[in-house]
């Protein structure tokens, strides 16, 4: 049931309203930068260099320190993979491009692949996860070491 509106309200809803003001005051005005610490005309192009090197050390900083905090993470979670890419760099080749996986029980299943006792590589980018990777280089029942372009080196 529609609910009936007295005249007064109608004519008070149809009576139109001031528009917002669109002029800013002088004294508001950010110079269009919307910095409120005032235009860079201020400083001299040396201490503008300056502020940008203080600036940029300080972000670089803070992404080093993201960078750790998620690495120490990633260590964390994921130890046995952490180690063997560990191992891999402290030989100073190139990045691997393969997992050689061997097995000590032949057909035994580890991150959905059936091992062999037969020496098999897999390239790496065959693991879209770290938890696969982690799976095998943690399972006592395979030998898991990553391998590189021997052509490369």
């Amino acid at each position: 049931m529609a609910k009936k509106v007295s005249e007064g309200a109608t004519a008070a809803a149809a009576k139109p309203t001031a528009a917002p003001a669109t002029n800013t005051p002088e004294s508001e005005d950010q110079g269009g930068a919307g910095d409120p610490a005032g235009p860079a005309g201020d400083l001299s192009v040396d201490q503008q260099i300056k502020a940008g090197r203080a600036a940029s050390a300080e972000q670089l900083d803070r992404i080093g320190d993201f960078l750790k905090a998620e690495q120490d993470k990633f260590r964390a979670a994921y130890p046995k993979l952490s180690a063997a890419i560990d191992a891999w760099q402290a030989k100073g080749g190139p990045r691997p491009t393969a997992v050689r996986v061997v097995s000590r029980v032949d057909g035994f299943r580890r991150a959905n692949i059936a091992h062999s006792k037969e020496a098999v590589e897999h390239p790496v980018e065959s693991f879209r996860l770290p938890e696969q990777l982690e799976a095998l280089f943690a399972e006592p029942n395979l030998v898991v070491e990553f391998v590189g372009d021997v052509s490369a080196e």
